[in-house]
């Protein structure tokens, strides 16, 4: 596996994020299928920015003493 943590898996935003073919179609529409179209980098960005907190206490919660 090539992520990290389940934190990076969380946020990370690629084609295959759902582990399936792309069904075809215009780039546009692959695109779009891919989640990698502007709105939806828009949506992800705002999901990492709003859920700072949380993604924060995760991983110091992970952290050993």
């Amino acid at each position: 596996k090539w992520m990290a943590n389940r934190v990076v898996e969380e946020y990370s935003m690629s084609p295959d994020f759902d582990n399936r073919w792309r069904t075809g179609g215009s780039l546009d529409e692959i695109i779009a299928e891919s989640k990698l179209d502007p709105e939806s980098i828009w949506e992800g960005i705002n999901r990492f920015a709003n859920e700072r907190k949380q993604r924060l206490a995760s991983i110091q919660a992970s952290i050993p003493e």
